[in-house]
């Protein structure tokens, strides 16, 4: 008999962690528990020598796939008397998460079950499970609990009360779950003149009448995830037309979305690596190179050899192309130019009013957050935008330092803190220029303070004077009493990739910009 105190570090609550450890326990025999820790998961397991391996393999081979394991710490210790059976404890300290889960796409099961009109959940747009669904955008405070989410209104019916409670349910402790009976649902307004009517349209009903709407030139707003998107068919120029001049963006390229692999590979080349980027849990949008002769419109991204392109990420985007839009659709963000995404809905009401429709639904998103933008190289993903299903994490400190906020620049803004140990980078927050943005900023900075606990006894700001960043940061370091650096804008870009990297020895870097000071 062999015993082993196994401790699991990484993304690894919220995304069926535990029962997935509750499983291969019991399928290789091992007895003990099985805990969450305000570090990660602590595991006791117990059982002959041979099981423990196959039970340590399965841990590190089969994870859920939502799951980020960053290492594994095992320790013998004494086996314990009369521990048969393996459990799922409660948390010993106070719940603190390790390391908040970000939002992930709609796995193949919910997927499957959406679609299937034998299950209860047939054409829920809200369907999820441990493996999939919001996670970062709904959270209030930590730790990750139903009721410290933006889903606390909605109170569970008995089926999914039945489902959250069973260790061998995949929806166990899913604190979205929900069905038709018990959770949100989505909405349709209809602009009249200068006003959008509310119709008596719910979930699917809704949908597949914005799908018409699409597919009939129109351009709708559509909440997902982390705020709304602006969306109309890549085929019609007079709505793409329409939507440059809205948004004041003549000849920036539009990202779109794709039905699926197949109208994907239709428009562009796909490596099999973009592929799996494109299907994975995190869903960004992919930077491909353009297929000649390709259908959608010319004015999508003028003049470039490549476009961006995601898949379906929310049960809703699926059942909208099932409803009857068409294959490929412009799925901008919510917004005009340099503002943050909209993500409520009186928001959308108010700034989108591009918009024949809005398509909207009831439960808060309480962090709004974009969709990630990254591309292919050498078969690693390069992220030009971290947000969505790449917010929150972290990154390891080489070295131990103080606690500390930096505001980051004005273009492409973001905010990153430490604990000493970690560095937690923020989502995208959008061009500081935007009185909106700066708001935005500053409502993230006070987020993350309180998720991590992290009292900063630094604030750390570009040396460009005219930054709305840095007279941000100075202002909130006046505040807090703190110190406050100023570091040079091309050596924080040096000093990001050293960090990245892991690079402990002497470099020599030559950093290319085109703006900054200094």
């Amino acid at each position: 008999m062999k015993a082993l105190i196994v401790k699991v570090y990484g993304v690894v609550q919220g995304v069926g962690f535990r029962p997935f450890v509750y499983r291969i326990a019991n399928k290789f025999g091992i007895s003990g528990f099985v805990r969450n820790e305000s570090w990660g998961v602590r595991i006791f397991a117990q059982g002959e020598d041979e099981k423990i391996q196959n039970f340590l393999k399965s841990l590190r081979d089969k994870r859920p796939k939502a799951a980020v394991i960053e290492s594994i710490e095992t320790e013998e210790t004494e086996p314990r008397k009369g521990v048969n059976l393996f459990v799922i404890e409660k948390s010993a300290t106070a719940d603190t998460i390790g390391l908040m889960p970000p939002d992930f796409a709609t796995c193949d099961d919910c997927l499957s079950e959406l679609f299937d009109p034998a299950d209860r959940r047939y054409l829920y747009p809200f369907i999820n499970c441990t493996n999939c669904g919001p996670r970062f955008t709904i959270v209030r405070k930590l730790p990750y609990d139903r009721p410290r989410t933006t889903m606390a209104k909605f109170k569970m019916c008995t089926d999914c009360r039945k489902e959250y409670e069973n260790p061998l349910d995949r929806r166990y402790h899913a604190q979205p779950v929900s069905c038709a009976k018990c959770g949100p649902h989505y909405y349709l307004s209809i602009k009249n003149g200068k006003k959008f009517n509310s119709t008596n349209l719910i979930d699917s009903d809704a949908i597949e009448f914005a799908a018409r709407l699409v597919s009939s030139g129109k351009i709708i707003a559509m909440q997902g995830i982390g705020g709304f998107h602006l969306i109309c068919s890549a085929r019609n120029d007079d709505a793409i037309a329409r939507l440059r001049e809205w948004k004041r963006r003549p000849a920036k390229p539009f990202a779109v979305m794709a039905a699926n692999i197949s109208s994907v590979k239709e428009i562009a080349h796909a490596t099999q690596f973009e592929i799996s980027q494109l299907s994975s849990p995190y869903a960004p949008i992919m930077l491909l190179r353009k297929r000649q002769g390709n259908s959608i419109s010319r004015l999508i991204a003028p003049g470039l050899s490549r476009i961006g392109v995601m898949l379906p990420y929310a049960p809703a985007h699926h059942m909208l192309f099932r409803m009857g839009a068409p294959d490929v659709i412009i799925a901008t963000s919510g917004n005009s130019r340099d503002e943050p995404i909209a993500k409520d809905p009186e928001d959308a009401m108010t700034r989108l009013d591009i918009a024949d429709a809005i398509l909207w639904y009831d439960r808060e998103i309480h962090n709004r957050v974009d969709d990630s933008l990254g591309f292919e190289l050498d078969g690693e993903l390069i992220l030009m935008r971290r947000a969505r299903g790449f917010t929150p994490s972290r990154y390891q400190l080489s070295v131990k330092c103080e606690p500390a906020v930096a505001f980051g620049a004005d273009m492409k803004g973001g905010i990153a803190l430490t604990d000493g140990k970690f560095i937690y980078p923020s989502q995208y927050l959008g061009e500081m220029e935007d009185p909106l943005a700066q708001d935005f900023l500053t409502e993230t900075v006070d987020k993350f303070l309180e998720w991590l606990e992290i009292k900063p006894k630094a604030v750390i700001v570009d040396k460009h004077p005219d930054y709305h960043s840095r007279r941000l940061g100075i202002a909130f370091a006046k505040e807090l009493g703190i110190p406050c650096f100023a570091v040079q804008h091309h050596k924080s870009h040096l000093w990001a990739v050293i960090a990245e990297q892991g690079i402990q020895e002497p470099v020599v870097a030559a950093i290319f910009d085109g703006t900054g000071y200094g």
